[in-house]
């Protein structure tokens, strides 16, 4: 499964108003909540996972994510911000690229594979840097669109 087929534009918020780690997680379940059967237990669900383990990553991105049975399929969206969020990151650094990833419950191997393909990705330094320099949501789908040209689908 391609990222660029999961993430729509529409569904990239630049630049991400939020400034603190819930707002961010609720800012883009505002722009993907209709996609879902009910956006308040998802959007708990995304907390309590948070809880857990912090999902900020490093390297300035987090991946705050579930699975739930409210999602009825894969939903990813993307929050850029300059400023940064403190996820309480592995790394210590606030995060510039938020993929908050939803899915359904019983898909447990392409969720995992939808986290890793992020995670591939979002190594790559320079793909990192363009995408926090996006003006625009078109600007910032089609680089990551154009990332995933050498890579398999899952």
């Amino acid at each position: 499964m391609w990222l660029h087929k999961v993430l729509r534009q529409e569904w990239i918020k630049i630049p991400l108003v939020a400034r603190e780690k819930d707002d961010a997680i609720n800012e883009l379940m505002e722009v993907v909540g209709h996609e879902v059967a009910n956006k308040e237990l998802v959007y708990q669900a995304v907390r309590e996972r948070e809880k857990v383990m912090t999902t900020g990553v490093g390297n300035g991105i987090a991946i705050p994510h579930c699975k739930s049975s409210h999602c009825p399929q894969f939903i990813i969206a993307l929050g850029i911000t300059a400023q940064g969020i403190d996820f309480k990151a592995v790394d210590n650094r606030n995060v510039n690229l938020i993929f908050l990833l939803l899915g359904p419950e019983d898909a447990p191997n392409i969720h995992i594979k939808l986290l890793s393909r992020i995670s591939r990705i979002m190594n790559n330094e320079e793909i990192r840097h363009k995408l926090i320099n996006c003006r625009n949501s078109l600007d910032a789908y089609q680089l990551i669109e154009a990332a995933e040209k050498d890579f398999q689908e899952v």
